[in-house]
């Protein structure tokens, strides 16, 4: 008795791994793309991801405006607020408004953007970023 109880579970696992029913390890995940995902863009005509050409003119732009705050904003972080304020100008948002919001993007308690700082960073996003825009006064 006892070599057919043998026989019998013998055979049972045999048909387990012939047929793929052992447990095994779950499949691996699938690997992530080597090619990297290009990050999006901004679809608003326009307003695109400049050059590194136009960057710089805005970078040094920015700096000839205020020295300090192109000293303490990374370069990456001058040319997205110019954008966004770029965005602003194309959704017709009022000056007063683009400047407050453009200070607030770059201003904190301890650096506050003043009025005319604000302004000569929205005309030089307006001229060198977007100059198809028009900024309503």
């Amino acid at each position: 008795m006892k070599t057919s109880i043998l026989t019998v579970c013998i055979t049972a696992v045999t048909c387990f791994v012939l047929c793929g029913v052992v447990m095994s390890a779950p499949p691996e995940a699938p690997e992530p793309h080597a090619t990297p995902v290009p990050a999006r863009t901004i679809s608003t005509p326009g307003v695109v991801h400049p050059d590194r050409e136009t960057q710089k003119r805005f970078v040094d732009a920015v700096r000839v405006i205020d020295p300090e705050l192109a000293a303490r904003v990374n370069p990456e972080d001058i040319v997205s607020a110019g954008r966004d304020t770029c965005l602003d100008i194309y959704n017709s948002l009022s000056q007063d408004d683009i400047v407050s919001r453009t200070a607030m993007r770059l201003g904190s308690d301890a650096h506050p953007i003043g009025e005319a700082t604000g302004l000569n960073f929205v005309v030089a996003s307006n001229t060198v970023l977007c100059p198809t825009f028009t900024l309503e006064k």
